[in-house]
């Protein structure tokens, strides 16, 4: 599992902060966790410092992983990636790039690059599973600029799809049905959330594409509670990012022509 930093993050902060270091000791797969330049990934949008600096991460990770597997033992068929906010992004820029190696792309709080969508071919089909928040200041879940609302200088800006259409884009390229199956789930606690998924079915090669809407939520990975909550918004205790990304990794393996 590659887990990938928001802007300004760390690697080494991510997968503590997560629990996906503690999940990887638990279920014991492979846990990378690699920090951007200036601590930010050029994630499809115009906007960042590493786009602005002529950062090619897609071939940083690439490399990344190609090393790994000349030192480790890794299944070729079962490798992910995930990330939040700028890392969610860059885990869609992959998704694009880099479907011959990911199996499965899970971003948290970052939806697609408006930019790179029109030019985002994957060679192979990718399972793809996202959690977005209804009141992220951040990622809007209707699309648009990424700056913060609140704090106009906070934020890499640059537009990024709505969640319901970067879902539908990956529908699509999976060849899923377009019309989403809709369940709402029962809330397990009373904290002013809920979630709702949606799924699009019968996609080629059984593949899966999902989708979790966290009415109430901000910009944060659940159920962790963001560092300044005024800034980002509120949490939810009904749903754990961390398990609902695993639990979609042990299933979703490569596909295989």
């Amino acid at each position: 599992v590659a887990l990938f930093h928001g802007g300004g993050g760390s690697g080494q902060k991510i997968a503590s902060q997560t629990g996906f270091a503690a999940k990887a000791d638990q279920e014991g797969f492979i846990l990378v966790a690699p920090d951007g330049i200036a601590n930010n990934w050029n994630d499809g949008r115009d906007t960042t410092d590493a786009y602005k600096q002529g950062v090619d991460d897609v071939k940083f990770i690439r490399t990344l992983i190609e090393t790994l597997k000349t030192k480790l033992s890794i299944d070729q068929n079962q490798i992910y990636a995930t990330g939040v906010s700028n890392g969610g992004i860059f885990s869609h820029h992959l998704g694009c790039e880099m479907a011959d190696v990911f199996a499965a792309i899970a971003p948290d709080v970052g939806s697609l690059a408006t930019n790179l969508a029109p030019r985002c071919n994957p060679q192979n089909p990718i399972s793809v599973v996202v959690i977005q928040g209804t009141e992220d200041p951040f990622i809007p879940i209707n699309g648009g600029d990424t700056k913060n609302k609140r704090f106009k200088n906070m934020g890499d800006g640059g537009l990024v799809l709505s969640a319901q259409d970067a879902m539908k884009f990956w529908a699509s390229k999976n060849g899923c049905n377009l019309t989403p199956a809709v369940t709402n789930l029962p809330p397990q606690v009373n904290d002013g959330t809920n979630v709702t998924k949606k799924h699009y079915t019968n996609c080629r090669n059984n593949v899966e594409v999902a989708y979790y809407i966290v009415n109430g939520m901000g910009h944060t990975w659940p159920p962790k509670s963001p560092q300044v909550p005024f800034v980002s918004g509120p949490s939810t205790k009904n749903i754990d990012a961390t398990e609902v990304f695993w639990e979609f990794f042990k299933t979703h393996a490569k596909y295989s022509p």
